[in-house]
């Protein structure tokens, strides 16, 4: 994509984070387009990590984040009230565009047509 990175891996940890600050300083852009991705923040060891790792997320100031089956709710819940107009749900089923335009999420539950947003 010109002028952003799209960026996905599977887990946001801070060793993901730092390779997409990494990788955003040696192509010498800011723009981070879409983050898609399994957070890896279940369960109650996770928990004390959701918040930081959503301000670190909201500091990439990404166009699209798409937390996908490992997430969990509560990370989930914290990514899609922290960045409304970012957060794209995701799940089985659900085809992703990515273009120069931006991220396209086709929602396509079964039996039912699909739904872009």
């Amino acid at each position: 994509m010109e002028g952003g990175a799209p960026q996905g891996w599977p887990a946001v940890d801070t060793r993901a984070i730092n390779i997409l600050r990494y990788a955003r300083r040696l192509a010498g852009i800011d723009q981070v387009h879409a983050l898609l991705g399994g957070f890896h923040l279940t369960g109650p060891v996770d928990t004390p990590s959701i918040a930081p790792r959503v301000a670190a997320i909201t500091r990439l100031a990404a166009d699209a984040i798409v937390p996908v089956h490992c997430t969990g709710w509560p990370a989930m819940h914290g990514i899609a009230t922290t960045l409304p107009d970012a957060f794209i749900p995701n799940s089985v089923g659900t085809r992703h565009e990515l273009t120069s335009a931006g991220l396209t999420a086709l929602f396509a539950p079964a039996g039912a047509a699909g739904m872009t947003r």
